[in-house]
């Protein structure tokens, strides 16, 4: 599955290189979830996935982020996205939300479920940041081409769970079992998206990855080498997780050098 995201973003890109879309494309998040749903997405076998990668930058969040509006706002399931990226967590900037109480506050039993949880559907779709209000009307259709007079009418049922209070991080968490802990986080929801820390971080996860019922790998297309994205396979398959497929990400689209010159002229 391969997802087009930006170039670097130099001023002196080539014609080439700025035709690569600046943002993923709505068809291959559609084709992404329509394929997990022949996995059993929906259905209550697919419920938790963990989204992690072999090295830091490779696009998790992101991919975490358009595939949970995308769920939400396409297919009406209640998700919830989690941050469980304790060394560079992300997810309460890009929703808008305080990072803490969250999920290490969760697991210190340090606050209960209703203070972590922030349910953005409450909010005026106006209130939500920019970015993400911009990627649920590309998801809807609602934006582009023929689409000035269509407007989102309500918010997607989406839920965020933030990383929390980082101090409380540590290589085991006290309280909850991960079975007690993922089924009483999740009963309210169809789908829980995690943002995982990178393999190579060898960050704590919060909670045992062989409790997720499936985790998607994404590599940056022309970075992560191939021993690099086997070793990472590996080494997250060591620890029981399921690994659902791999997530090929910032594809850079190359033109043929006719196309090229005829864009050109």
């Amino acid at each position: 599955m391969e997802i087009p995201t930006t170039h670097n973003g130099r001023s002196g890109a080539s014609r080439r290189e700025r035709l690569v879309p600046s943002k993923p494309t709505n068809n291959q998040f559609r084709v992404l979830l329509a394929r997990l749903q022949t996995l059993g997405l929906g259905t209550g076998s697919l419920k938790t996935i963990g989204i992690t990668s072999s090295n830091r930058r490779e696009g998790v969040s992101t991919v975490a982020c358009n595939l949970a509006l995308h769920a939400a706002s396409c297919h009406d399931l209640r998700v919830l996205i989690v941050d469980a990226n304790f060394t560079h967590p992300g997810l309460h900037r890009m929703f808008g939300v305080s990072q803490a109480p969250g999920l290490s506050d969760l697991l210190y039993e340090n606050a209960i479920k209703s203070d972590c949880i922030h349910d953005m559907s409450t909010r005026p779709l106006k209130s939500w940041p920019a970015a993400i209000r911009r990627s649920i009307r590309r998801s809807t259709g609602t934006s582009g081409f023929g689409a000035r007079n269509r407007k989102i009418e309500t918010a997607p049922p989406l839920s965020v769970l933030p990383v929390g209070n980082r101090s409380l991080c540590a290589t085991d968490f006290p309280g909850w079992s991960d079975d007690e802990f993922l089924e009483t986080v999740c009963e309210d929801f169809d789908m829980m998206i995690v943002d995982l820390p990178a393999v190579s971080s060898a960050a704590s996860y919060g909670f045992s990855v062989s409790q997720l019922d499936g985790v998607l790998v994404v590599l940056q297309a022309e970075k992560t080498s191939d021993m690099a994205a086997q070793k990472s396979l590996r080494l997250i398959k060591s620890n029981g997780a399921n690994v659902l497929g791999v997530v090929l990400n910032k594809c850079r689209i190359h033109l043929p050098k006719w196309i090229d010159n005829k864009l050109g002229d």
